[in-house]
């Protein structure tokens, strides 16, 4: 879960504006909503994207099911001179064959009902990989929303101690207050 947690959190790591990480002010960009999160994390992520192509590969299969197979012709000669001339009247053996296959027993309708049930569960993968991804984006997202505010609260207690610090410093100096 851990492991999870830090791969969703370097993928969100590119997405963190830059002027987060570095001192020198960036260009503006928008903020990092949670809507553009998600929607650059689904645009990008490959566990998405196979399911996604596993939802096509069923539909293709399905297109595949409908379809009759297809008859057979085989051409056959044997005992045919590889040197010189050979006259039509010195082959010996030619044989043709034809084969259609008939499906008996509703084989067709079950291959399609059994395409059907791929491209069903195969959507329903997706929907569960779409789940699975948008929690851990979202999660991820919160996740440094609030240790950014926890910065934030952190750095401004900092500076109200230190304007506390250099208030009571001042006191002292002037005598107000005693040193000890």
């Amino acid at each position: 879960m851990i492991g999870r947690m830090m791969a969703v959190g370097c993928c969100l790591l590119p997405l963190v504006p830059l002027s987060a990480l570095a001192q020198t002010p960036a260009p503006a960009a928008p903020p990092l909503t949670l809507e553009r999160a998600v929607d650059r994390f689904l645009a990008r992520n490959l566990a998405v994207e196979a399911a996604r192509y596993r939802v096509d590969a069923a539909r293709a299969e399905r297109v595949t099911a409908h379809l009759r197979p297809n008859p057979s012709l085989t051409l056959s000669a044997e005992d045919v001179k590889l040197s010189g001339p050979t006259p039509a009247g010195e082959l010996y053996e030619v044989t043709s064959s034809l084969s259609y296959p008939i499906e008996l027993g509703d084989k067709r309708r079950f291959r399609v009902e059994a395409a059907d049930a791929s491209i069903s569960l195969a959507e329903v993968q997706l929907a569960d990989v779409m789940r699975q991804r948008l929690t851990e984006v979202k999660r991820a997202f919160y996740d440094v929303v609030l240790a950014r505010t926890a910065r934030d609260h952190a750095l401004e207690t900092r500076r109200t101690f230190d304007t506390l610090v250099d208030f009571n410093r001042v006191r002292v100096e002037e005598g107000a207050v005693a040193e000890g």
